[in-house]
């Protein structure tokens, strides 16, 4: 008998320039860090996505099919799969783990700003590249990039039940622009807006 035990985490690409690949920091991350979700809080590994029972064939070996299902998630995953079997002779349990990425595309897209300061009237510019897994340049790419105005409306109020002051803020985008890019060979583009 075999128990199989699949967990996941999400996975944040570490984006090691290879060669072709422009230098530099750049966000390949889509995160709401405005949200104010942070979910329920997992151990290392994650939460636990599938539990199933088995056997070992003749030879000793059994197999499982994990469907890899990112629907729910708006990054990438790290699938931790453990098969535990109790040695029928000793009653020892024995156990052996792997972890496998799973990619939510076949290639990751980074953004930098040209400037963290902009000013109305003015085009402000982003650098952007596609990479594959291993961070080298993945060109030709058809892009659509969106531009948000992200306003931070925070204010002192007094909680009724505690009757502490505390922050609380609320965020608010509004789409300024939307553009179209593909990058070239290089796996780079350019893009820039006009901040109202």
């Amino acid at each position: 008998p075999i128990r199989w035990t699949v967990l996941a985490a999400d996975a944040y690409f570490q984006y090691n320039p290879q060669a072709g690949a422009p230098p530099g920091y750049f966000d390949f991350t889509d995160f709401d860090w405005t949200s104010g979700e942070t979910g329920p809080l997992f151990g290392a590994f994650g939460r636990v996505i599938l539990e199933r029972d088995g056997r070992t064939d003749a030879q000793g070996r059994a197999t499982l099919n994990v469907p890899a299902d990112l629907s729910d998630k708006g990054l990438s995953q790290i699938y931790t799969i453990e098969a535990a079997l109790t040695d029928p002779a000793g009653g020892q349990q024995v156990a052996g783990r792997v972890q496998v990425t799973v990619h939510a595309g076949e290639f990751y897209v980074g953004v930098r700003p040209e400037q963290y300061v902009g000013t109305a009237g003015q085009p402000v510019g982003a650098q952007i590249v596609t990479v594959d897994w291993d961070s080298r340049p993945f060109p030709n790419q058809r892009l659509k990039l969106e531009f948000f105005d992200h306003q931070w409306n925070c204010a002192l109020e007094r909680d009724p039940d505690t009757g502490v002051n505390t922050w609380t803020c609320n965020a608010q985008d509004t789409l300024v622009d939307t553009a179209e890019v593909a990058t070239g060979a290089d796996g780079q583009a350019r893009a820039s807006f006009i901040p109202p």
